[in-house]
């Protein structure tokens, strides 16, 4: 990653050098910074199919469902290669899951009268977001 960002350093405009940065994070588990270096990519090559199935990975690895959608509807034009298929079903999984999961945490904070367990409620439901979705790709192997 080093010699990437040196690269960048001479070239700071180059979205496959951010691109690489992007997945070379992911690869060390730094999803945020890998979703910064692969939104730079696309900001620098917005008609770049690879930048964008990137971000969108980077995003789905952050927890970040709803936008790693949006990233894989601007790949290809439209056109959808099985990886992408499959990325886009693996992710609509993951929002059914996630969506199951609030409306079970609002039925246990509907039925809750205390604030200190309202609050514990209201934690573990949002945790439960990035957590079901990291566990869910660490057992589908992406």
């Amino acid at each position: 990653m080093g010699r990437w960002q040196e690269a960048l350093v001479v070239d700071p405009n180059n979205a496959t050098l951010y691109e690489l940065l992007a997945q070379a994070s992911m690869a060390v588990y730094e999803d945020f910074q890998a979703v910064q270096f692969a939104r730079k990519a696309t900001l620098l090559a917005p008609t770049w199919s690879d930048g964008f199935l990137t971000l969108a990975r980077c995003q789905l690895n952050f927890g970040e469902l709803t936008l790693a959608l949006e990233a894989l509807d601007q790949l290809n034009g439209g056109v959808e290669t099985q990886a992408i298929q499959d990325d886009r079903r693996d992710i609509e999984v993951l929002l059914a899951k996630q969506k199951q999961v609030l409306n079970q945490r609002d039925d246990e904070a509907a039925k809750e009268v205390e604030a200190d367990k309202l609050q514990v409620i209201s934690c573990f439901k949002h945790l439960s977001l990035r957590a079901k979705a990291i566990e869910d790709m660490s057992t589908s192997g992406k």
